[in-house]
């Protein structure tokens, strides 16, 4: 669902709203589930969910990036220390606009922003020899259509 919210000065913005998940008709879900990081599994290997986080910090992701692309950046989720590991890979059109409205992380300014994105999850194994035997998980999102930033009501647009 899309929405044109005024702003101040006569500005626009128009906020794209994910659709919430619906429950499975005939065995097969309609929408992908919603998750929280405390769910994660090594079964949601390649599979695509829905999931909502605060955004602690971002990182640059270097490598080669044909002309006119912009580069896949790096989120990290604000996690307590008993939470899975996780990561947040932004790449394609998302990484794209996000850097047009100034939360790429270039500028790291989304630090405390709320999201919801849907994605594919990539699970890593831990390493033979790491101390910490946990998996890692990478939710892999690019389809803008599928991202929003979710409202703090705290604050008010154009105040």
């Amino acid at each position: 669902m899309n929405h044109v919210l005024p702003l101040a000065g006569g500005l626009f913005v128009l906020a794209v709203f994910a659709a919430a998940a619906e429950p499975e008709k005939d065995g097969v879900m309609t929408n992908p589930p919603h998750i929280v990081i405390a769910d994660l599994d090594p079964r949601l290997d390649g599979q695509e969910v829905t999931m909502a986080f605060t955004i602690a910090d971002e990182y640059m992701i270097s490598g080669s990036v044909p002309v006119g692309q912009v580069p896949s950046f790096g989120i990290r989720p604000k996690l307590d220390d008993d939470e899975n590991r996780f990561s947040v890979l932004v790449s394609g059109d998302l990484a794209d606009l996000m850097y047009r409205f100034g939360l790429g992380a270039d500028v790291n300014r989304a630090k405390g922003v709320v999201i919801q994105a849907t994605g594919k999850i990539t699970v890593f194994p831990a390493l033979k020899d790491a101390t910490d035997q946990r998996p890692s998980y990478q939710l892999n999102i690019r389809d803008w259509q599928k991202f929003r930033i979710v409202p703090d009501p705290k604050k008010s647009i154009g105040a």
